[in-house]
This record gives C-alpha cells, sequence and structure tokens, in this order.
C-alpha cells in the first residue's frame, strides 16, 4: 500500500516520526520521517506492506515530534498531528 502524507502548517525545521495506526490506535508500522522545511511544509510517500495492515480496517496516519519520541509511551510530545481514519487495503 502506498500512503502519501503532506503537512502544510507542521512546526517549522521540525522531522516527524510517521506512524500508521488501527482502529484502538495501536502502532502497527512506524513508517518513516517526514522533515518540514522552514514554513512547516513537509511531505512523504511510503510504501508499506499489505500483509502487516489489517486487511478492512480503518487506519490513521500519526506524526510525531521529536522523531524519536517512545510511541506509544511518555515521549516527550512537542508535537503531534493524527489523521482522520480511512480504509486501508
Amino acid at each position: 500500500m502506498e500512503i502519501r502524507t503532506a503537512v502544510t502548517a507542521g512546526m517549522p525545521r521540525t522531522s516527524y516520526g510517521e506512524y500508521i495506526l488501527d482502529d484502538s490506535c495501536n502502532v502497527l508500522v512506524h513508517a518513516g520521517t517526514l522533515k518540514t522545511d522552514d514554513s512547516g511544509r513537509g511531505d512523504l510517500d511510503v510504501h508499506v506492506l499489505g500483509s502487516s495492515l489489517p486487511s478492512g480496517a480503518a487506519l490513521r496516519v500519526q506524526l510525531v515530534a521529536p522523531e524519536n519520541a517512545a510511541v506509544p509511551g511518555p515521549g516527550p510530545f512537542t508535537d503531534v498531528l493524527t489523521s482522520d481514519p480511512t480504509t486501508g487495503g
């Protein structure tokens, strides 16, 4: 499955860890790192094996800064962005 993530109003010059979450907000995959520019914009295209995602499940993309924060866990977090749910493959 290809997942394209774009941020238009993130924190400037920030690296976000990108996670794919299931319906219950459990982390399924750490998909990579999205980096923003001076105006807080950035994008990331990732490919995730369909076998690592539950078929037909509602999935969310979560971006967490700093990129090395413990997810799930205590953080510490400076920014967390979570998408609305979408149906996976």
